[in-house]
């Protein structure tokens, strides 16, 4: 429990795939808007061949070469509405990414603050199950003794069962605590 929470914040800005995704498509409508807006400028093209014709003793030779220049002087406000609809995007996706940005602190703060106590509380577990043993050795003895009851003694009993399953109930609710907290921070099991 060294790690304070923004090295699982840096974790989840980092790694989350949800992030990344809309982090990419971010990137995608920027190239989307270089392109559109390459339709401004003018295309160069080039073609060239050559051909033999005939079966004479001297066919006929062909060659060719042609260069094209394209330049668009109206296209019907086309590439405008292209380039105005990718930026729009673009910003659609920037919101996004800082919403889910907050969405991702909040979850994982939310997760932080449950296995932080979750781990306190498999101490005090830990503690309590022992002070039981303690009490089931003592009312153990006390009975061999004949200084007391069959009942103290299983009383001891039940109270060590009942903390033995309070310790191992700790111990289950700080391992979903934590696996909630690698979740939200994109650090999850690490694959073969």
């Amino acid at each position: 429990m060294s790690e304070p929470v923004e090295t699982y914040l840096h974790k989840a800005f980092e790694q989350r795939p949800d992030l990344k995704m809309l982090e990419e498509e971010a990137r995608a409508a920027g190239a989307r808007i270089q392109e559109y807006w390459s339709d401004y400028l003018p295309t160069v093209g080039a073609a060239g061949g050559y051909s033999m014709r005939g079966q004479e003793v001297a066919p006929s030779n062909n060659l060719y070469a042609g260069v094209l220049i394209t330049w668009p002087i109206f296209s019907g406000f086309l590439t405008d509405h292209q380039v105005a609809e990718s930026k729009r995007e673009q910003d659609a996706a920037r919101h996004m990414i800082e919403d889910l940005r907050q969405k991702v602190i909040y979850q994982v703060k939310r997760s932080y603050l449950a296995w932080h106590p979750s781990v306190e509380r498999i101490h005090q577990a830990e503690l309590t199950l022992e002070a039981s043993r303690s009490e089931l050795e003592l009312a153990g003895k006390r009975y061999e003794s004949g200084l007391g009851s069959i009942l103290e003694l299983t009383d001891a009993q039940r109270t060590f069962t009942e903390d033995g399953a309070a310790y191992v109930k700790a111990e289950a609710d700080s391992a979903v605590a934590k696996a909630a907290l690698d979740r939200d921070s994109g650090s999850g099991p690490k694959q073969p």
